[in-house]
C-alpha cells in the first residue's frame, strides 16, 4: 500500500444513542438531582465489545479499510484506489450521523501512525514515541517494574526475534516464591530487548499471489516460525515473526518431536493467511523431511503421528534448509515470545502420561520412582536421555552399546523421564529380569511370551532374552 488516511471518530461513544429501556441501568446522583446517559457513556462494561461490533456492520463490506474502536484506517495500493474507499468510508460516517475529530485525522499521506505502529510504503514498523519510552526504560528494580517494561515490550514482541526466550530470564522474576535478583543474565536480556525493539524490520503486507514460505525450528527452549513471501525481483520479505516458550512437558520431547511440534505450531499459527494455499514448509532438521512423508509416519513415533494428523489440513511441500541459513526461526526457538494464543499439546501429554503411568503401576514389585531411579543410574539409558532431550550427536563417536538407539532415533521419545520407543517403555537393565519373571507368571510358551513381553516393552536382544528366560523355566 503507498497511500494512507486514518479517521478518529470525536468521543466516539457519546455518538451511540442508549436504548431507552437501558438508560435507568446508567443512573447516577449528584448532589442536585438524578441523572442518567442517553448516550452510550465510557466505562461500561459491555461498550468495548458493542462499538466494535458497530464498526464491524458500518465498514465490513469495505475492502482496504481497518478499525478498531473510534480509530480508523483507510489504504490503496494508487491514489485513486484510496480516494474512492475513502469517499465510501465518508459517506458511511455522514449517512450515521458520526463525526470525526479533524485535528486528530491525516488524510492521503505516503506514513501514518496507527494504533501505536508507523504505517509506509516500507512495511509497517513500531511507533518512534513508543520505541523512545523503551529505550529510556530504567532498570526495574521490582517485580511491578518487571510487569511493567514486559508489558510495553511485549506490544512490539512480533517484531522480535524469538522474544519470550530473549526474556525468559527477566520472566523468572515473575513467579511466586522467587527472591527477587537482577542479575548479569537479566541485565543482558534487557539491553537485548531494547536493541531488538530499536533496530526492529519493517514488515511487509501479505499478497496472497507471491509464494509463501513458512521456515521453522525448534530450541529445548522454544519454537520459532517466520512467514516470509518472495517478491517478484526474488527477494524474500519477511510477513511476520512468531515463537512461543515450551512447556515444562514438551522440553522432555526428543529432538525430532519438538521440530515436528514446531512444524504444526508454525502453520496453525499463521492459519489465517495460508490455510487453502499451498505453502513451502521448511526446516533445517533433516530427519524431519523424511518423517513427515507418508511412509515415514509409519516409523514415527505415536507423538509425532498424532502431530501430524494436525498437518493434514495444510498444502505444504517440505524443504530441507541447512541450519547456518536458517538464523531467523533458529533465533526465534532459541529466544521465544510468550503469545497469548499458544496452542500447546497439554491434552496428549496428559493422556501419553497417563498411559505410562497406568503400566508402571500395573507392575508388581517395581515402582515407578524406581524404575526413574534406574534408568537414571543405567550406563546406557542415562546416556539415551539425555541424547533424546538434548540432541543427537554424530554415529562416529558413540561406542556400540547406543549405536542401535542411534539407529532408532525417529522411534525414540521420553515421558517423565521414561525412555519409549514407539510408546512401548525401555526398562533399565536391571530390572529386564524382573520384568520377564512377572511376565512368565503364566508359564507361556516362547511366542506368547514375546507377544506379552514385547506388547509392552523394548530393549535391544529382547528376542534373546524371552527365549532364554521360557527355555530355563521347568513347568
Amino acid at each position: 500500500m503507498n497511500w494512507f488516511t486514518t479517521i478518529d471518530l470525536t468521543s466516539a461513544y457519546h455518538q451511540v444513542v442508549l436504548h431507552p429501556e437501558s438508560r435507568r441501568l446508567t443512573a447516577f446522583v449528584p448532589p442536585f438531582g438524578c441523572y442518567q446517559f442517553t448516550r452510550v457513556p465510557f466505562g461500561l462494561a459491555s461498550a468495548v465489545a458493542m462499538f466494535q461490533r458497530l464498526m464491524f456492520k458500518l465498514f465490513q463490506e469495505l475492502q482496504d479499510v481497518m478499525f478498531f474502536q473510534d480509530d480508523i484506517l483507510v489504504m490503496g495500493k494508487t491514489r485513486k484506489e484510496h480516494d474512492s474507499t475513502l469517499e465510501k468510508v465518508l459517506d458511511i460516517i455522514a449517512v450515521k450521523g458520526l463525526t470525526a475529530d479533524m485535528t486528530k485525522c491525516n488524510v492521503a499521506k505516503n506514513k501514518v501512525t496507527y494504533l501505536g505502529h508507523k504505517i509506509s510504503v516500507k512495511g509497517v514498523e513500531p511507533k518512534s514515541e513508543l520505541v523512545e519510552a523503551i529505550k529510556k526504560a530504567p532498570i526495574p528494580t521490582n517485580k511491578d517494574e518487571v510487569q511493567a517494561f514486559l508489558g510495553l515490550a511485549e506490544f512490539y514482541a512480533k517484531y522480535v526475534k524469538n522474544f519470550s526466550s530473549k526474556t525468559y530470564p527477566i520472566r523468572q522474576l515473575l513467579k511466586n516464591k522467587v527472591t527477587f535478583e537482577w542479575s548479569n543474565e537479566c541485565q543482558a536480556a534487557f539491553d537485548m530487548i531494547k536493541q531488538n525493539i530499536i533496530k526492529a524490520p519493517a514488515l511487509q503486507d501479505f499478497d496472497h499471489n507471491l509464494q509463501t514460505i513458512v521456515t521453522t525450528d525448534a530450541s529445548n527452549k522454544g519454537l520459532g516460525a517466520v512467514l516470509t513471501q518472495v517478491d517478484a525481483c526474488g527477494n524474500e520479505n519477511v510477513i511476520a515473526f512468531a515463537s512461543r516458550s515450551l512447556t515444562e512437558t514438551e522440553m522432555r520431547y526428543s529432538v525430532i518431536e519438538r521440530e515436528t511440534l514446531a512444524c504444526v505450531w508454525g502453520l496453525e499459527h499463521f492459519r489465517q493467511f495460508i490455510w487453502g494455499m499451498k505453502v513451502i514448509l521448511r526446516s533445517d532438521h533433516k530427519p524431519l523431511i523424511k518423517v513427515l512423508t507418508t511412509s515415514g509416519l509409519f516409523k514415527a513415533s505415536p507423538r509425532i503421528a498424532r502431530l501430524s494428523i494436525k498437518l493434514l489440513d495444510y498444502k505444504y511441500v517440505v524443504r530441507y534448509v541447512p541450519g547456518i541459513k536458517n538464523v531467523t526461526a533458529d533465533f526465534l526457538s532459541r529466544f521465544p515470545l510468550q503469545n497469548l494464543e499458544t496452542r500447546c499439546n497439554a491434552e496428549d501429554d496428559k493422556l501419553m502420561e497417563d498411559c505410562v503411568a497406568e503400566i508402571l503401576e500395573g507392575i508388581q514389585g517395581i515402582s515407578k520412582e524406581e524404575w526413574i531411579t534406574a534408568t537414571k543410574e543405567d550406563s546406557v539409558l542415562s546416556r539415551v536421555l539425555s541424547m533424546i532431550v538434548g540432541g543427537r550427536p554424530n554415529k562416529n563417536i558413540l561406542d556400540g552399546s547406543l549405536r542401535i538407539f542411534w539407529e532408532l532415533r525417529q522411534e525414540l521419545s521420553v515421558e517423565d523421564n521414561v525412555v519409549l520407543r514407539n510408546g512401548r517403555l525401555v526398562p533399565p537393565e536391571c530390572l529386564r529380569d524382573k520384568l520377564l519373571d512377572i511376565c512368565h507368571e503364566g508359564h507361556l510358551g516362547i511366542s506368547k511370551m514375546k507377544s506379552r513381553v514385547k506388547q509392552l516393552y523394548w530393549w535391544p536382544g529382547i528376542d534373546v532374552a524371552v527365549e532364554r528366560k521360557v527355555r530355563v523355566c521347568f513347568m
